[in-house]
């Protein structure tokens, strides 16, 4: 039997092995903050070279009049690669990095009033690419609840697949503009009223799509129980309902976070 020094001899090292394997960040990957710059180039900061002048302009713009209006502030940031880290992992130390969101008192509604909007364009060789995620900061996210972000996001994700990087954040980041200005009582509908026209015909074709499934259903049904058709029929319906596929709400740290990878865009015939 070994005496108790010779087992404390022979537990030390393994326990410094232990602790040194937890500390060590995650093999091939840098260490997080050497992902994105250290200080941001205005509300874009665009190091993937993905994106226009103009949509970058355009956001800005529309960025610093929200802050002028309500002090709450949107960072979007489009890096080429975040390695192996997870996406929520990135984007919330670029919001703490950068200080994203007013520095307010305790009790102030604009206090850590901002969002992160992080895009990392999809890349065939890079199998952690074609991430878009929104992380809120407390002081705005009793209005961009997960649901409303996952609603952003799935507003975006038919441009990125298209590679259309700068219209896709356009669109995303003027709906948030005005979902934080009709929260804080902004009556400026430049602001308010930026909701894209192409969303509400989205939202309007989704519902013809499940009323023609309703109906579908309810005249098979009707069939089987007059007698029309014979025999037994199982009908299995299974429409995608926005928000709800490659989604994750997470809330942590005061964070609220939506997340979703896009594919390619789907081959056109």
């Amino acid at each position: 039997m070994l005496s108790p020094v010779t087992l404390a001899k022979a537990i030390l090292p393994l326990a410094v092995l232990q602790t040194a394997a937890i500390a060590l960040p995650s093999q091939g990957s840098p260490p997080i903050a050497e992902l994105f710059p250290a200080r941001p180039s205005g509300y874009v900061t665009d190091v993937a070279g993905a994106l226009d002048p103009g949509s970058i302009a355009r956001i800005n713009d529309l960025v610093e009049r929200l802050r002028n209006a309500t002090g709450a502030e949107i960072a979007v940031a489009v890096l080429p690669s975040i390695g192996d880290r997870a996406p929520v992992d990135v984007a919330v130390a670029i919001g703490r990095a950068w200080g994203v969101g007013p520095s307010a008192d305790v009790g102030d509604p604009r206090r850590n009033a901002g969002v992160v909007m992080l895009l990392v364009p999809r890349r065939a060789e890079d199998p952690n690419s074609g991430h878009i995620f929104i992380a809120s900061g407390q002081g705005v996210e009793g209005y961009v609840t997960d649901l409303q972000a996952g609603r952003v996001r799935d507003l975006m994700v038919p441009y990125f697949r298209d590679r259309n990087y700068g219209a896709g954040l356009e669109a995303g980041v003027r709906e948030l503009t005005g979902l934080i200005a009709r929260g804080m009582g902004v009556t400026d509908t430049s602001l308010t009223g930026t909701r894209q026209p192409g969303a509400e015909s989205g939202s309007g074709s989704r519902f013809l799509v499940y009323l023609l499934l309703a109906l579908l259903i309810a005249l098979i049904v009707i069939g089987l129980v007059s007698g029309l058709i014979p025999g037994t029929v199982w009908v299995v319906v299974s429409p995608w309902i926005p928000g709800s596929r490659n989604f994750s709400g997470v809330l942590a740290a005061s964070t609220s976070m939506s997340t979703r990878k896009y594919g390619p865009a789907p081959s056109r015939r």
